[in-house]
């Protein structure tokens, strides 16, 4: 059942990055450098809603996604998520919790 609905469902490769080390912002800080963990994972991904939150007495846009990946994919809320044009997203939240794991569901934002 995953390899027939994966197919028609997630028509996409993006990769998942991991920090592979970290370099000298040179003002006492260390920046992160993000390299690929895995590559060519099929993915779909989904504009979901945006909202403007009042912050600081300011109207903070915020938009998010719903990026969709194969059950057993290795990916935590450490980790990036890289599409097929090069954009990149954080990742909020992992949902795995499914009566039928076909699919892994996360919640991501454009970084």
């Amino acid at each position: 059942m995953r390899a027939s609905l994966q197919d028609t469902a997630l028509p996409n490769l993006g990769n998942v990055l991991s920090v592979s080390s970290y370099t000298s912002d040179s003002q006492g800080g260390m920046t992160p450098v993000w390299g690929t963990a895995v590559a060519g994972v099929p993915y779909r991904l989904d504009f979901k809603t945006g909202h403007e939150p009042l912050t600081g007495g300011a109207v903070k846009p915020f938009t998010y996604w719903a990026l969709t990946m194969p059950h057993d994919t290795a990916i935590t809320s450490d980790n990036r998520f890289e599409d097929e044009d090069g954009v990149v997203y954080a990742i909020s939240s992992v949902d795995t919790q499914k009566s039928y794991s076909l699919f892994m569901q996360l919640t991501v934002e454009r970084v």
